[in-house]
């Protein structure tokens, strides 16, 4: 079956945590973003993340609408936080335990790229083919699974 995917949902605070962190940032001028969707914090404003990024925030809500020189609520990431994403492909027992980057390639989604390890930012911990086998399958293009967070910038 073939699945067109979403942004990410948080679904375990991890390391005991029992809600991510609320920051409020300015944000970059020009920038719109879905739900969801990653963002970095680096010079002292937040940008919604591209491809590669090592992201450090989730936004809470939606912007469709381009407005500069505003402050934005976020939820922080951290390491163990776990995360449900889409993939860039199938996603198998043989992802489980590695470790992979962000995609960004189709416009404000944010899945896990199978093709790439360089920056080591997803953890693949869980398929959805066993914990909802009724709606995914492990030949699913795009995969889902559950992910946790390695580091951030």
């Amino acid at each position: 079956m073939s699945f067109t995917a979403i942004n990410p949902k948080v679904v375990n605070f991890g390391r005991g945590r029992v809600a991510l962190e609320r920051d409020t940032l300015p944000i970059a001028a020009s920038q719109t973003w879905k739900r969801g969707e990653f963002a970095i914090f680096s010079s002292s404003t937040l940008n919604v993340c591209t491809t590669g990024d090592i992201p450090t925030h989730v936004f809470r809500t939606t912007r469709d609408t381009k407005d500069d020189d505003t402050n934005v609520e976020v939820d922080r990431l951290a390491k163990g936080v776990q995360i449900e994403m889409y993939c860039t492909g199938a996603v198998g027992i043989a992802n489980v335990g590695l470790l992979y980057d962000l995609d960004v390639s189709t416009a404000n989604t944010h899945i896990v790229d199978l093709s790439n390890s360089a920056t080591d930012v997803f953890k693949v911990v869980r398929l959805a083919a066993t914990y909802e086998p009724e709606r995914n399958a492990t030949a699913d293009d795009p995969g889902k699974c559950i992910v946790e967070i390695m580091k951030t910038a």
